[in-house]
């Protein structure tokens, strides 16, 4: 499930002082020790490792393989997408597993076909499986995933929302919570250094071995009982840390939780037995929806129940769950869940009738099913999750969002920081809730994110990050001569904030100064020749100028780097056509248009750019194809939103 990727995770800037980071009282929980893999934790610890490795983490991603395979890619191996006539097709050929994207044209021949190989599985099969391809060994998600509790095949969650076909980049943000550790190649954003683990390991709880194996693995050592720095052992940590622990990855309800990180620090520096504030402040919104949660938000609901906020620390993730068995083991008990609530709770208090508590499905007298609602998360298809907010009352309608105001999930380490700091902060927060918001939302948020920075300088916090996001909030606003200022003001800290440069140019031609912001994309690549970014802004200023020679090659550069983007391709189309090329072009939109088929903007270029090349048929075609885009857009724009949380 890679549609509830972490969201919210900040670009970084140069703040004066790096994080305060606490001396560890566990000696591993230094950044410069090793992971070494469970394969060093399995000799010793052979037990443990095996039945963890049936647990939905230790299954959580592997090479998709004949002897994994559980999907149908011989019968109902089909899916097309109602609106737009996108097919896709799963197979399988020679052991290996294929997903083919296409659509049909008049003669219902295949047309902008694009067929990848499903490399990697991730994904237990408990909720659904979601694949990755690969191109020049970069990671993206396939679109269609397979849902096992509906035996089918089907968009992949956000997917159905905005498709992003084979080109939807998968990199650490999402696989922090998907893998074991995974350390990125240097300047790649999704390209990573082999070999790749198979599943969450040991080390995502217990923290990186290289010391604990140094110590055990020459015979020397012996066990006394007493805590062993060189490892954590969770059951040694507070309850509040383990609560954070969990929360790395259980506290990740995208719709309503955010997290934003501390400058210089990355969601991989966390280390169990530190707090996650070390790493990144964690906000969520203050209104909580009663029936919408995310598959991934068990501490989120959980912290909500009155049986955790009455319980004195004493009800946590590892009351009802032992990560290292799975919960779907067919020799589980089936009245396991009921006697861990029975173990704070009596019976004779429950003030239900009789004859409902004995008809509780499947277990008579059930706690959970009386008291925890199963339901499908809203970041979920096709799957029944249990909801982990504990209620008196399950049986509840459906109820919506309508206030963004956040709050601090962690009051007590977030009352550490400095005024200025904490005003930062919210702003940062408010700035990533505004972000998958409808138009009208973001506007009103956008107008406190811009409060919240102002006030964060004005209580001291003037620092390289703080006027950078203010920036991107004026240019978001349209406010573009502020913005320019900001944007000025954080390269006068950082002269060499590539992110502020970026932004300074976009804000630059939509202010008209074209020349200006080409020179400033020149120079970021004079630093850097293969910034695509700053690539494909070069060209179009540089086309904008009159110059569509320089804009070409500056395409070409930037498509050699990235050849799955398809508005490059797109780009480099309309610089074509500029020139009377339209035989090129049309060939260059077509490249577009395979790895985007839904694009309205690419069909319709083609459409006029074949008419201009004389390929009367491909014009022909592209403007059918266009126009049941236009319809199937109509549509979703007609339809209801879904504003839920």
């Amino acid at each position: 499930m890679l549609g509830a990727c972490l969201a919210g995770l900040a670009c970084t800037g140069d703040d004066p002082a790096p994080t305060a980071v606490p001396a560890p009282r566990f000696t591993n929980q230094d950044p410069t020790v090793a992971y070494v893999g469970i394969g060093e934790c399995r000799p010793c610890h052979l037990d443990i490792a095996t039945t963890y490795t049936q647990t939905g983490m230790g299954r959580s991603f592997y090479p998709m393989s004949r002897a994994r395979a559980v999907e149908d890619f011989e019968k109902d191996n089909e899916f097309v997408v109602a609106s737009s006539g996108l097919r896709y097709r799963m197979t399988e050929r020679d052991g290996k597993y294929y997903q083919r994207q296409y659509l049909l044209d008049s003669r219902g021949r295949e047309i902008a076909a694009d067929e990848r190989e499903l490399v990697w599985v991730v994904g237990s099969n408990n909720h659904n499986r979601s694949y990755l391809v690969t191109l020049d060994e970069r990671l993206f998600q396939a679109p269609i995933c397979w849902y096992p509790q509906a035996s089918k095949w089907d968009l992949c969650p956000g997917f159905e929302v905005k498709n992003d076909h084979f080109g939807r980049e998968i990199g650490p943000s999402c696989l922090f919570c998907h893998n074991a550790a995974m350390k990125p190649v240097s300047g790649e954003r999704n390209l990573f250094e082999k070999p790749i683990p198979h599943g969450i390991d040991c080390e995502r709880c217990h923290g990186p071995g290289a010391l604990h194996v140094e110590r055990w693995s020459d015979g020397r050592a012996s066990s006394t009982g007493e805590l062993d720095p060189t490892i954590v052992n969770p059951r040694r940590l507070s309850p509040t840390e383990r609560l954070q622990l969990c929360s790395q990855c259980h506290h990740a309800d995208s719709k309503t939780t955010k997290r934003v990180q501390r400058p210089g620090r990355e969601m991989q520096d966390f280390r169990p037995g530190q707090l996650l504030s070390e790493v990144a402040i964690a906000f969520s919104t203050i209104e909580k929806t009663h029936a919408d949660f995310g598959l991934s938000s068990q501490v989120d609901r959980m912290i909500l129940s009155r049986c955790f906020r009455e319980s004195g620390g004493k009800l946590e993730c590892l009351t009802c769950h032992n990560p290292h068995v799975t919960t779907y083991h067919e020799e589980r008990p089936p009245d396991l869940f009921r006697r861990k609530c029975l173990g704070c709770h009596a019976e004779a208090d429950c003030g239900a009738a009789q004859a409902s508590r004995q008809a509780t499905s499947g277990l008579a007298d059930d706690c959970v099913a009386c008291h925890m609602r199963k339901a499908e998360p809203d970041d979920q298809r096709f799957t029944e999750f249990t909801d982990h907010w504990i209620r008196r009352r399950i049986e509840l309608g459906r109820d919506e969002q309508h206030g963004y105001e956040v709050a601090p999930v962690w009051p007590a380490d977030f009352a550490t920081l400095s005024p200025g700091e904490q005003a930062f902060y919210r702003g940062r927060a408010e700035f990533l809730v505004a972000e998958d918001k409808p138009q009208q939302v973001r506007t009103a948020l956008w107008s406190g994110v811009v409060d919240e920075f102002l006030q964060a300088i004005q209580l001291g916090h003037d620092t390289t990050d703080t006027r950078f996001y203010l920036g991107k909030t004026y240019a978001l606003q349209a406010r573009w001569q502020d913005a320019i200022a900001e944007l000025r003001r954080t390269l006068e800290k950082d002269p060499g904030h590539r992110d502020a440069q970026f932004a300074l140019g976009q804000a630059l031609a939509a202010k008209g100064d074209v020349e200006e912001a080409r020179d400033l994309f020149k120079k970021m690549l004079d630093s850097d020749p293969r910034d695509v970014k700053a690539l494909a802004e070069f060209g179009r200023t540089t086309w904008t100028l009159g110059a569509p020679e320089e804009a070409l090659d500056a395409y070409r550069r930037a498509i050699e780097r990235e050849p799955w983007t398809a508005g490059l391709h797109l780009n480099l189309a309309a610089v074509l056509a500029s020139l009377g090329r339209f035989g090129e072009a049309t060939d260059a939109a077509m490249r577009a248009a395979t790895l985007d088929p839904e694009s309205r903007d690419a069909w319709n270029f083609i459409a006029n750019a074949a008419r201009e090349a004389g390929r009367a048929d491909d014009a022909r075609e592209a403007s059918r194809i266009k126009e049941r885009l236009d319809q199937a857009g109509a549509a979703k724009r007609t339809a209801v939103p879904r504003m839920g949380g």
